[in-house]
Formats: C-alpha cells, sequence, structure tokens
C-alpha cells in the first residue's frame, strides 16, 4: 500500500514544491519504524523523517499500538523550489493518507511563504 502527497505552490513570485511517496511495510513493529529507498529517496531524508514522525505522534488507534514500518520510496524536488520544512510537511500527508487517519490539527503554509507551522 502507497500513499504520495506534493506540494506545489506559487506564493508572491516563488514557487514552492516538494513530492514525497510512502509505503506501508508488512513488516510488523513495535513501534515507528522508517526506511528509505536506496536510490529514489536520497536528499531531504532527515526532513521527510521528521514528517513522518509528527504525523506518527497525531495517530492513535492501532496504527499507534501496534506500530508502524514506513518506507519513503521517492522524495522529489528542486534545490532552488524545495526547502526540508516543505519535504517534512508533504511527508507528513502521505504518512496519514496512507494510514486513513484525518489528524485533529495540520500544519499550515502561511499566506506569505514565508514558512510551514507545525501544531503540537
Amino acid at each position: 500500500m502507497q500513499s504520495s502527497s506534493k506540494l506545489a505552490q506559487n506564493i508572491n513570485g516563488h514557487t514552492y514544491f516538494a513530492e514525497v511517496t510512502v509505503a506501508l511495510k508488512k513488516k510488523p513493529c513495535e513501534a515507528l519504524q522508517i526506511d528509505f529507498d536506496e536510490v529514489n529517496a536520497v536528499d531531504w531524508r532527515n526532513a521527510a523523517a521528521f514528517g513522518i514522525e509528527y504525523a506518527w505522534n497525531q495517530i492513535g488507534g492501532p496504527f499507534r499500538t501496534l506500530g508502524m514500518n514506513v518506507k519513503v520510496m521517492r522524495i522529489h524536488g528542486f534545490p532552488t523550489d524545495t526547502t526540508p520544512i516543505m519535504v517534512a510537511y508533504v511527508a507528513a500527508d502521505a504518512t496519514w493518507k496512507l494510514a486513513n487517519i484525518e489528524p485533529q490539527s495540520r500544519p499550515t503554509l502561511d499566506d506569505l511563504g514565508e514558512g510551514i507551522f507545525f501544531p503540537r
């Protein structure tokens, strides 16, 4: 089972882009485990891991009890249009889609394009 999320926006003349694809691995685990594809998920790994961990902390129910083994299949971005925080944002969203969960609060992109805010 796979899920993708993408951010592609133009705010105040600046383009923002990031795309992350994650998969739920069948191997059981007791907590959250994150692996990365060695070819298609090389850059921005720490950012993707942050986003997945953030999403995990917002998830309750069976995933929280049984654990979740996520493999980041692909991270796509451009050096001029992609920042680590954008990758974290879409990684969190892809994780929620993968778990079929709608979190109580989501990160938001401010209207000026100056930041993404991750509520606790």
